[in-house]
């Protein structure tokens, strides 16, 4: 309740025994810093303060599922870990160190204007449910899971992004343009734009990398608006 920051070096564990333990989230931050090898983070699935990681090389690896105010990496890794945990930000996303997604989902759901700086670290899944805005800022959005904005705006901000899994608009949802699109990866995968009028994608090229030609094709769910169509050899539409 003081709004402190805090400042942990080494592994974090939340145990229960017979009666829940809950957190009282502030307006401060959580630091993650110093420690050496792998340092465990055991949130319990609470809703937390900001967080920054500031260990370099460290990893700092989930062990748990994690809500928290905004994220900021600044040195180190972030690692969802093999059980690829969820976290769920409700603030600003700011990379530049490693976020090692492997096969987790990133989930951004606030009401207002949320900026997403990647930094050189690929997302896997990347879900928008926020009735607010996502904005991209600084580096290019690279992804090699799936899409989905399910609320509110995404904002590409005149940079280009990478898809290698399905891609979806739910209705009432806007999609601004920004750099060019690819559709990459090695498997097949679906677009759907649920919207009432198909969003621009702007200048898109599909290019996926499978030695067999089954995987090598994105698949129309719905209509698709384009200012430009790639499709690179032995890829279909």
């Amino acid at each position: 309740t003081n709004n402190p920051t805090l400042v942990f070096q080494g592994n974090i564990t939340w145990t229960e025994t017979s009666s829940p333990i809950a957190w009282t989230k502030g307006t401060g931050t959580i630091t993650l810093s110093g420690g050496s090898g792998t340092n465990t983070l055991d949130f319990d699935g609470q809703s937390i303060e900001a967080v920054t990681v500031n260990a370099s090389g460290v990893v700092k690896q989930l062990s748990d599922n994690v809500t928290v105010a905004g994220l900021t990496i600044t040195a180190g890794t972030l690692d969802v870990s093999t059980s690829n945990y969820g976290i769920t930000v409700s603030g600003n996303w700011s990379n530049s160190g490693t976020f090692t997604a492997r096969s987790g989902t990133v989930t951004f759901n606030s009401s207002g204007t949320q900026t997403l700086n990647a930094g050189s670290s690929s997302f896997n899944n990347l879900t928008h449910s926020g009735a607010g805005t996502l904005q991209l800022i600084t580096n290019t959005l690279d992804m090699n899971g799936d899409f989905s904005q399910t609320a509110g705006t995404f904002n590409a901000n005149s940079l280009a992004q990478t898809y290698a899994g399905n891609f979806s608009l739910s209705s009432d949802t806007t999609f601004t343009k920004g750099g060019a699109i690819t559709f990459d990866g090695t498997t097949a995968a679906t677009y759907t734009d649920s919207t009432a009028t198909p969003q621009n994608m702007g200048a898109v090229t599909i290019t996926k990398t499978n030695g067999t030609a089954s995987n090598n094709k994105l698949t129309l769910v719905s209509s698709m608006t384009v200012d430009r169509m790639t499709i690179s050899a032995s890829n279909t539409l």
